[in-house]
């Protein structure tokens, strides 16, 4: 073997060493994932804060263009686009009409149906009474005679 090759087959060896001194010890593995975690986590939050933004008052707030922002918007809907808009407003408007409609009703059909459950258990006490067996023709009788 020559002397290059000595060199190379130690510095794999090195290399494999370190990666094996490297390794974490599977009771270690929990601790080494949060501390990765928290490590990794901080630039998002340092991020998080260089986002916030400084409301100011307004008197400190510079208006000298505001005029000219504001000159601006007769041009950015042209034509054609604000017929579209103008249609897409009035679709949307009846939508929301049809739908505040639906609305109630559903309320008012949920109304109807809790008076019917009271009707219904109002009509079968009714039917179910101890007085109407004792009376000569009971209503029960006369319902049959109806639906047949």
């Amino acid at each position: 073997m020559t002397s290059s090759h000595k060199q190379d087959d130690a510095a794999s060896t090195r290399s494999h060493r370190s990666t094996v001194s490297d390794l974490i010890h599977p009771n270690d593995v929990i601790q080494a994932l949060r501390a990765f975690v928290e490590d990794h986590r901080q630039p998002a939050k340092d991020k998080l804060r260089q986002q916030t933004f400084n409301v100011i008052s307004a008197e400190e707030r510079d208006n000298s263009r505001d005029a000219e922002y504001w000159a601006s918007f007769p041009t950015v809907l042209l034509g054609q686009k604000e017929k579209v808009w103008t249609a897409l407003l009035d679709g949307l408007q009846r939508y929301s009409d049809v739908l505040t409609e639906r609305s109630k009703l559903l309320t008012e059909t949920e109304y109807y149906q809790q008076q019917n459950a009271e009707l219904r258990m109002l009509l079968h006490q009714y039917i179910n009474s101890r007085v109407n067996k004792e009376l000569e023709i009971p209503p029960t009788r006369v319902l049959n005679l109806d639906i047949q």
